[in-house]
């Protein structure tokens, strides 16, 4: 974790949860606001800010944003290092380089922590934070720009849980770290069972273990476990950690 902040109950990795069970993010105390990170980001010109999981996040790299990753195929160390290089200067000039106060700030407001694969999580009482971890961008072997379209892609897919860019820091030995966070959701931890008929109604076949695809516009779900997907009162489905694939670009 950051700073040597502690997490709760190591091994018991999670993705999500939250401070209370099937809680992500934190808006437990009503009123309750958070400590300012930064200035208000930067329009980009195409009325997004800049600190949206969206095109003018993507920006940092002149390479097609609608490009598909593919599960299986390793981006080289070398790429990694480009893009990560890339991101560092774009988010030097889009107030989005976050300093060590601001990472601090984060732990100081966090009422409680957890860890996973991908990720070192902070929950305030409005937001879960994450903070890549593993010297990883998500999955191994993924480039800052996958990472990145990944949310951009479940967040125009499940726009109920949409993630926010933070900012992007360097850790002491050098490599960088993308922070985003979520607002407060409540729901409770889906079954295998009920997840597949939930992604079913929207078009969506098993195809793999926690992966789903929709044959009609070929969107692919992964990672799609009780530990990333809630249902909300109203039986509705939440996802809200998940890979999401756009081969044809159907989300635009």
């Amino acid at each position: 974790m950051p700073f040597g902040v502690q997490v709760n109950d190591p091994n018991k990795p999670r993705e999500s949860g939250g401070p209370e069970s099937g809680d992500v993010g934190g808006s437990r105390h009503a009123g309750s606001s958070e400590i300012p990170l930064r200035q208000p980001a930067r329009d980009s010109g195409r009325g997004e800010a800049a600190g949206g999981v969206s095109q003018s996040l993507a920006a940092f790299s002149g390479e097609d944003p609608a490009r598909p990753w593919v599960r299986d195929e390793r981006s080289s160390f070398a790429d990694i290092d480009r893009e990560e290089a890339e991101l560092a200067s774009w988010a030097s000039g889009n107030d989005a380089e976050l300093g060590s106060d601001a990472i601090r700030a984060i732990a100081a407001q966090a009422v409680s922590t957890a860890q996973g694969n991908e990720h070192d999580l902070f929950f305030t009482p409005v937001h879960a934070f994450r903070f890549t971890n593993g010297d990883k961008y998500g999955l191994p072997y993924r480039t800052p720009r996958e990472y990145l379209r990944r949310w951009d892609k479940s967040n125009k897919l499940f726009p109920q849980a949409a993630v926010e860019f933070v900012g992007f820091y360097r850790k002491p030995n050098g490599n960088g770290v993308i922070v985003t966070r979520q607002p407060f959701i409540r729901g409770r931890r889906g079954s295998e069972k009920e997840i597949a008929a939930a992604l079913a109604e929207k078009g969506f076949v098993p195809n793999g273990k926690w992966s789903y695809r929709s044959p009609g516009t070929g969107l692919e779900i992964y990672d799609a476990h009780g530990g990333n997907v809630l249902f909300d009162k109203a039986g509705k489905i939440i996802p809200i950690d998940v890979w999401v694939n756009d081969p044809g670009n159907v989300l635009g």
